[in-house]
Formats: structure tokens, C-alpha cells, sequence
């Protein structure tokens, strides 16, 4: 296959997942770091290194979720030389965080339509009441 001027080798295909709230990932080509770093013109910072703007790490058995955790934030933090108590230049995102923060959101969602039901009753009601007392 060609990936704009370079000739690529396909050795896998991924089963098709479709689209979610975070993309399709169907539509996206995997290819190791070091071929990225040879082949690719990747993103450089200002001192030319170059730069990953996203790793995805997928488990085989998420009861190890947090262990993974904590050892890719280890990992970088090494990579990086960031010293302990120092704040990360990195942030790792689990799929606990991105379920509680959708469950957060929707619970905000149900709250607020609650209240737009019950001021709608509440003022049905009242219009109700003034016709049954004009009557």
C-alpha cells in the first residue's frame, strides 16, 4: 500500500469496531514509532525532536487497568526526565475516566431536564387551576 510517498507493508487488520463518541477508529492506520520516526515526517519540536501527540493502549483484562496506569505515567515520566512531585507534561486518560465523566455529564443532563418538567407542571397547574376557577 502507499501512504503518500511511502510504500507500506500491511502485516494485520483490525476487526472493525465503527464509529463511538471518540471517533472511528476504523478509518486509522497503526504503524510502529521507529517506522514513524524513519519514514514519516513527524512532528518536531523547536530543539527537532520529535513529538507523539497520542498513544492508545488497549488491555486484554481490565482488572490490570490501573496497574497499566501507573506504569505508562512511570514510563513517561522517566522518558521525559521529569523529576517526582514535578508536574507531568502528559496526561493518561483511562476509560473509568472517560465513563465517569460522560456519567457526570448525563446525571447533569437528567437534573436539569427534572427541573424543566417540573416548573412546566408547575405552570400547566397553575393555568389549569385559573380557567377551573373562572368557571
Amino acid at each position: 500500500m502507499r501512504a503518500g510517498n511511502i510504500v507500506v507493508e500491511i502485516i494485520g487488520v483490525l476487526q472493525s469496531k465503527g464509529a463511538s463518541m471518540l471517533g472511528n477508529t476504523d478509518d486509522s492506520i497503526f504503524i510502529p514509532l521507529t517506522t514513524l520516526r524513519q519514514t514519516v515526517t513527524a512532528q518536531r519540536t523547536a530543539s527537532g525532536a520529535y513529538t507523539v501527540n497520542q498513544i492508545i493502549v488497549s488491555l486484554t483484562d481490565m482488572k490490570y487497568s490501573a496497574a497499566a496506569t501507573s506504569e505508562i505515567t512511570y514510563i513517561l515520566q522517566t522518558t521525559h526526565r521529569i523529576v517526582e512531585g514535578a508536574e507531568n507534561d502528559f496526561s493518561v486518560t483511562s476509560q473509568e475516566d472517560v465513563i465517569a465523566t460522560i456519567t457526570e455529564a448525563t446525571s447533569g443532563m437528567t437534573l436539569l431536564l427534572g427541573a424543566i418538567a417540573a416548573i412546566s407542571l408547575l405552570v400547566g397547574g397553575i393555568g389549569v387551576m385559573n380557567i377551573m376557577l373562572v368557571s
